[in-house]
Parts: C-alpha cells; structure tokens; sequence
C-alpha cells in the first residue's frame, strides 16, 4: 500500500510541477538559451575556417557550447510545449516522446564534450572540424524531427 501511495504522490508532484512552469518565462528562456548555442557554435565555426584560427578562442567556445548542450532538456519543461498557447518551435511529440528526446539530447552532449576535449589539445582545424561536423549532426537530428521549420 505505501508503494501506491508513493507513487501517487509522486505523480501529484509531477502535475503541480508541470503546472508551475509559466511558458510565458520558459519558452523565451528556451530561445534565448537556444540562440547562444547557435551564436557560440558560429563562433567556433568562424575560428575554424580563419586563416589563422585562436586555440584559445576555440577552447572558450568549445568549453562554453559543452556547459550550454547539457542543459539543453532542462530548457524543455512540461507545459513549455506548443499546447500552452505561447508561440513555439518545438513540436509537441518533444513531451510524448521523451526517450528519443532524451537520447539526442545526450548525444549532442557527447559530441559537443568531444569537441571541448580535442580542443583543450589542438587547435587545428584538421583535427577539430570533423568534431564540430559530428555537433552539427547531433543539432541537426534533433531539430529534423522536434523544431518546427520556419517557412
């Protein structure tokens, strides 16, 4: 019985939760936090494709996109979804999906702590640019199927 009772409990934990979140805050949060993402990766892609590309600066940018991927399902609440009623990019099936949300998710994490590492060793682009085409795909994957394309 106190297994119900538990698990009860935590599911009325999991609605008032959910009924907490204002997707008038979390989803400009989302989209400002998205929007880093995208201006540190242009960053690194433009020190790449220098002629003389900063190690420094590409470990900065590196280090930075690695902390911002893994709190990227944190900026994904429930009830921050297209159901709120606030203008969104992120599909519905981001919540009724949450497994192969959660899998991209931490596959973006690992390429983008890939990319931090080869960093820390080298900033050569030879070394560094089939790290940063691995994120691109992990971005890329997970915006296919969970962001709405803009028109």
């Amino acid at each position: 019985m106190r297994q119900i009772s538990f698990a009860a409990l935590l599911a009325a934990g999991a609605i008032l939760l959910a009924a907490a979140v204002d997707p008038h805050v979390a989803i400009p949060a989302r989209q400002m936090g998205m929007k880093q993402v995208g201006r540190t990766f242009k960053g690194i892609n433009d020190q790449l494709h220098a002629a003389a590309p900063d190690a420094k600066a590409l470990k900065e940018g590196t280090e930075q996109l690695d902390k911002l991927a893994k709190q990227v399902p944190g900026w994904f609440p429930a009830g921050s979804g297209p159901d709120s009623g606030v203008k969104t990019s992120a599909k519905a099936s981001i919540w009724t999906e949450p497994a192969d949300f959660h899998a991209k998710a931490v596959a973006l994490a690992a390429a983008t702590h890939a990319l931090a590492e080869g960093a820390k060793h080298s900033g050569d682009p030879a070394v560094l640019t089939p790290l940063v085409r691995q994120v691109g795909g992990a971005c890329k994957a997970c915006h296919t199927t969970y962001k709405t394309q803009d028109s």
